[in-house]
């Protein structure tokens, strides 16, 4: 279900501890600063619960007059509404919810949210603009790697794409902590080729992975 998939039940207080960790170690030899959010989804997404009660209740009408012959409009407003609460319910159910979200949709609304959560936490504040975003979005299982300006206009967002796979593998395997792990580390090292640590570098942003519901 939606609930199961709260950031706190993927990540122990362990795993907290290794992905700081993390991120300090990738930001050794670069100025960028790098800040890993993660959230259960991007958006409520209330058209799919919406869209899940309508096919059910369509299911769960021909499935019955499938099987028995309904003669009375009360009863086939009753079909219909058990339907529509069975259709919500599966909603509910992770992969099916990706399904009826769509993933060019979700896509859309984890850059939307990507760029509220960079604002939020104030990634764009850096002296030099070497904030950097890894969102991390279970629901619609997506990640954006999301730089300031000065990040964008040297790194292509291509080049993130190894970032990105390596985290979503860690999901995958339902090790995320060692899929963030990987993926921060290779961030600080394609940021150190272009961003390379300062001998008056400040630790700006906290090293420390955000969780939210």
């Amino acid at each position: 279900m939606v609930s199961d998939m709260r950031p706190d039940h993927f990540f122990s207080s362990e795993d907290v501890r290794r992905v700081n960790e993390a991120i300090a170690s990738a930001e050794q030899a670069t100025s960028g600063e790098i800040v890993p959010v993660v959230v259960s989804q991007s958006s409520d997404y209330k058209e799919a619960t919406y869209l899940g009660g309508i096919i059910g209740s369509i299911l769960v009408y021909f499935i019955t007059i499938y099987f028995r012959h309904i003669d009375k409009p009360s009863r086939v407003l009753v079909t219909l509404a058990i339907g529509y609460l069975i259709g919500i319910l599966l909603s509910q159910v992770p992969s099916i919810r990706r399904v009826l979200i769509g993933h060019s949709f979700s896509e859309k609304e984890v850059w939307k949210r990507a760029a509220l959560e960079f604002q939020i936490n104030q990634i764009g504040k850096t002296a030099a603009q070497t904030g950097i975003l890894i969102l991390v979005s279970l629901i619609e299982r997506v990640v954006i790697v999301y730089g300031d300006k000065p990040i964008a206009e040297k790194i292509p967002q291509a080049d993130w794409e190894d970032v990105r796979d390596r985290i979503l593998d860690g999901l995958r395997r339902k090790r995320p902590a060692d899929g963030l792990v990987a993926g921060i580390a290779r961030c600080g090292e394609i940021l150190a080729g272009h961003f390379p640590r300062q001998s008056d570098d400040v630790n700006e942003l906290p090293d420390q992975l955000i969780l939210k519901v």
